[in-house]
């Protein structure tokens, strides 16, 4: 599932970015028409990760399936 996301453009991995623990804040703070640009991004990266989890069957056996595995991998990163 790794190499897939790590092909995938929509995909942002896990410190790509510095760390910066205000980048939630930060997020929230956006003016609108920035915070809907973001919300695409978002909605995107997740896609992404539900994709590459349901062809990689990684979320068998667990509750909510991939879209458990989905948001752990909203990280500050992907934010």
């Amino acid at each position: 599932m790794q190499a897939a996301l790590a092909k995938d453009p929509r995909y942002v991995a896990e410190g790509s970015v510095p760390a910066f623990s205000g980048i939630p804040a930060s997020y929230n703070a956006l003016p609108e028409p920035a915070k809907q640009c973001g919300a695409r991004l978002l909605e995107a990266h997740e896609v992404a990760v539900v994709e590459a989890c349901t062809a990689h069957r990684c979320g068998d056996n667990i509750g909510g399936g991939c879209w458990h595995v989905a948001g752990y991998a909203m990280t500050a990163s992907a934010i």
